[in-house]
Formats: structure tokens, C-alpha cells, sequence
């Protein structure tokens, strides 16, 4: 539910529809994938997700240039 209410925050603001049924079959298959490779249990999150839309990022490729800042 997490992922879902963040989501919808974001859309309103944003002033563009989701769709929660596909939020959540997405996170159930990734952490299935995630569970063959020993992963970490995979989840939307209220602080990361703030902090890039407030940093002014749009797009999934914040998230790619932050894993490898972290790494």
C-alpha cells in the first residue's frame, strides 16, 4: 500500500492517472524475481521517491544514476 499511496500522490500533483493493479502486479514479479537471486524483497518508498521529485527528477533514470552513486 505503500507504493500505491506514493504513487497516487505523486499522479495528483502531477495531474496523471495510475493504474494500482499494474503498480502491484509489477512489485509481486519483481520480488519473485528478486527471490530466485537471493534479493532483497522489493518495495516503493515514501522518502526516496520525495526526495527525487523534489530534486526535480521525472524520470526512472534518477533512480539508475543514484544506484550507481551508491555502489
Amino acid at each position: 500500500m505503500e507504493s500505491i499511496s506514493i504513487a497516487e500522490l505523486i499522479a495528483a500533483k502531477e495531474k496523471y492517472k495510475i493504474n494500482s493493479n499494474q503498480e502491484l502486479k509489477g512489485l509481486g514479479l519483481a520480488n519473485v524475481l528478486a527471490s530466485f537471486f537471493q534479493g532483497y524483497p522489493v518495495t516503493g518508498g515514501f522518502s526516496r521517491t520525495g526526495a527525487t521529485y523534489q530534486a526535480g527528477a521525472r524520470t526512472g533514470l534518477a533512480s539508475i544514476i543514484t544506484a550507481v552513486v551508491v555502489i
